[in-house]
């Protein structure tokens, strides 16, 4: 359904109910009138002082008018009680019963005399009945509308969440790639440190330096107790130097 469509329902539902509540307020004065005035002329017929008689109809049918209004607000606010709606039956019923009882003794006069309350009672029965559904329809589209709201506000922290996981995923490839940096950093200086620790390289670069010095000549047997290693051990260290310098030669 488009909105225009929407659109045109909405006015067509807000004409339709506008007359219907015009029609059951006339129905419902007009029935509260000549109820009224049988009710009123049956009071003066009963011992009721002509002064006092135009209380008498309201004692009935104005109380049935408080109640019937009772159960539209209670509609309009979501609530129910049996109560007014037994109420609403039990005073249309009687003023039914004095209407009846006003008329003349013919069928055809009773039947007329008992239509205004039917008529009364029922007109805003219907009337009620539309409010509801009225109510129901507008509650259900401010839910929806709320919804839709909520919808749109949850796909945006949706999408920001996205933006924030591409993000954190560009993030993620970057300490990837240095990690792997470092840790190739890493395995070279642990090389070049094993190299540097290499006793063999340590004890012939303590042999190259004291060959290095000058004022004094080593026997072999006083740098093998210098360096603590065997005569042999010496003699490959010394050969191993002169063999690297002669390459560097």
């Amino acid at each position: 359904m488009t909105d225009e469509t929407q659109t045109t329902n909405g006015k067509i539902n807000r004409w339709v109910f506008s007359i219907t509540a015009a029609l059951v307020l006339v129905l419902f004065l007009s029935a509260f009138i000549l109820s009224y005035e049988a009710l009123r002329n049956l009071a003066l017929d009963n011992g009721i002082q002509k002064g006092l008689g135009f209380l008498w109809p309201l004692g009935l049918d104005a109380f049935m008018a408080v109640a019937s209004l009772y159960l539209l607000w209670a509609h309009l606010n979501r609530t129910w009680e049996p109560l007014p709606l037994a109420l609403v039956m039990v005073a249309t019923g009687a003023s039914v019963v004095f209407n009846v009882a006003h008329a003349p003794p013919t069928n055809m006069a009773r039947a007329v005399a008992a239509l205004p309350p039917l008529v009364a009672f029922m007109a805003f029965e219907v009337f009620i009945i539309m409010v509801r559904e009225s109510t129901e329809r507008s509650t259900v589209g401010t839910t929806l509308g709320q919804l839709r709201a909520e919808l749109a506000q949850l796909t945006g922290q949706v999408d920001q969440e996205k933006d924030q996981l591409r993000t954190l995923r560009s993030q993620s490839r970057s300490l990837n790639e240095r990690i792997k940096t470092m840790q190739t950093q890493a395995k070279e200086l642990e090389r070049v440190t094993v190299g540097s620790n290499d006793p063999v390289a340590v004890r012939r670069g303590r042999l190259r330096t004291i060959l290095a010095e000058n004022g004094r000549e080593w026997t072999n047997n006083e740098l093998a107790e210098e360096l603590g290693v065997s005569l042999t051990t010496l003699k490959r260290d010394r050969a191993a130097l002169e063999k690297g310098a002669n390459n560097d030669a």
